[in-house]
């Protein structure tokens, strides 16, 4: 579980291994900054990592003048359960969520509380549907200008929040461009999502060089359509998921594979088919947590990025 050195000028991503769930971590190229979307787990799973085992890699990765913002992507509690104890002494700037605080467990209200009490931490919530039409600040990347004031590395936009009633179509959804490199987080975002998602000039397009696919890879109410597979086209499509429900789905993980690239070591993946698993064996740049572990991304600027897992 040890972390391995940054180098200047990468965006990295670390997908944990925590069961069947979410926890990413976007760190900044050469800001002190972590950018934390999700973070919690259902259990059950091969990898399974505790929130102890999370607290300790993220620990890894700050220090007393780190700054911390957190994305919650909707109310269910395998994507934020583990923020209280992974974040426990750490003081968090910003925290956007889905829905209200009132949404959310006890625990995690508690552990709220006392983040904006002792750290003055803002919370950032939404009274209806929103999407960014300019880059969130508080979720971006900054590096010195040498005069003094900063310049921004890398942009983040909220593409949709808040879409519908139920708690999966009004996932947060998250893009973050560094230059010529995207990626997409999408919490449990469903079809209605999809179709309300706003993509802001910034970006242009939906497309990703790097997707955390949508809902562990589930089905379930036009999660990881065709639709979104073309808008994507994904090089790397990473499936945080463990061993509920089978995910991801073989079908959802089909829809991918005319994009992603093939260019990856030889490794294998499990996916549920008919009740059961069926095991893949391939070089495409397609990875699941429950088999693959834990995966890092180094993305430069200029759109390239390397990416390894099992660390």
């Amino acid at each position: 579980m040890a972390v391995s050195a940054i180098d200047p000028g990468r965006l990295v991503i670390h997908t944990l291994p925590i069961g069947a769930g979410n926890c990413q971590i976007a760190q900044c190229p050469t800001g002190n900054k972590l950018i934390i979307m999700d973070c919690g787990s259902g259990g059950a799973g091969s990898q399974n990592w505790s929130a102890d085992d999370a607290r300790t890699y993220l620990h890894g990765l700050v220090n007393a003048s780190t700054e911390i913002a957190v994305t919650v992507s909707h109310p269910h509690v395998d994507h934020y359960r583990y923020l209280p104890r992974v974040l426990d002494v750490l003081p968090v700037r910003n925290l956007y969520i889905s829905r209200q605080l009132s949404s959310y467990n006890s625990d995690f209200r508690n552990w709220a509380h006392q983040q904006q009490v002792h750290a003055g931490m803002n919370v950032i919530a939404y009274p209806g549907f929103y999407a960014s039409t300019t880059p969130e600040a508080a979720l971006g990347c900054w590096a010195p200008n040498g005069h003094g004031g900063l310049n921004s590395e890398a942009q983040s936009y909220i593409l949709g929040v808040n879409t519908g009633t139920g708690a999966n179509e009004g996932s947060m959804v998250v893009a973050m461009r560094y230059g010529n490199f995207r990626t997409t987080f999408t919490g449990d975002m469903t079809a209605a999502t999809e179709a309300q998602l706003h993509v802001p000039a910034g970006l242009g397009t939906l497309r990703s060089n790097v997707l955390t696919s949508p809902h562990h890879g589930s089905e379930s109410h036009g999660s990881n359509s065709t639709t979104w597979a073309a808008s994507t086209q994904p090089e790397l499509v990473l499936f945080s998921a463990g061993t509920r429900f089978h995910h991801p789905r073989c079908s959802a993980v089909a829809v991918y594979w005319g994009y992603v690239g093939a260019n990856s070591p030889g490794h294998t993946f499990h996916c549920g088919d008919n009740g059961g698993w069926t095991n893949v064996t391939n070089t495409r740049n397609v990875l699941t947590t429950d088999s693959n572990g834990l995966i890092r991304v180094d993305a430069a600027s200029d759109g390239t990025f390397n990416f390894s897992w099992g660390l």
